[in-house]
């Protein structure tokens, strides 16, 4: 065999296997991708749910806000590494928390339910911060000031 046909053999080999490689490559970098912004899409979803069932008045709107946020849940728990499901159960257990007290007292207008309500609502904030860090983390991005955020979202808050 003549050696330039075993040469233009060879390359064309080398040359249909880097191919290969290089569209697996690429299609994987795709898919992650993809995944990526799935899971983003979840985690913005899932922090939105939360937040609106912060800002309700009735307790029939919280646990209508509460159900929607749960949906998003079971999705992280699917998509998502050890610490952010961990951080994911705390504040979906934070967050029960804070509507089961809030169904608890009658008077909404007295002192005494503001400052309960503040202190409830300041853990759901620590645990949807924890949340955030492991979301962030997972996701390769970097770490917030999240003092500086709290200090403005408690800031906003108060003004309403």
């Amino acid at each position: 065999m003549n050696a330039a046909i075993l040469s233009a053999l060879i390359g064309a080999a080398v040359a249909a296997v880097s191919a290969l490689f290089v569209n697996r490559y690429r299609s994987d970098r795709d898919f992650q991708h993809r995944f990526d912004e799935h899971r983003l899409t979840i985690y913005s979803e899932f922090t939105r749910d939360i937040s609106t069932v912060l800002w309700q008045n009735s307790q029939i709107d919280a646990e209508a806000a509460r159900a929607k946020a749960w949906v998003h849940y079971e999705s992280i728990v699917l998509t998502s590494t050890e610490p952010v499901v961990v951080a994911c159960i705390q504040l979906r257990k934070t967050l029960t928390t804070h509507v089961e007290v809030m169904s608890t007292i009658r008077d909404k207008a007295s002192e005494e339910f503001n400052t309960i309500r503040g202190s409830s609502i300041n853990s759901v904030y620590q645990a949807l911060e924890t949340f955030h860090i492991a979301a962030r983390k997972e996701m390769g991005l970097s770490a917030l000031n999240f003092s500086l955020i709290n200090a403005e979202i408690r800031r906003l808050y108060e003004t309403y």
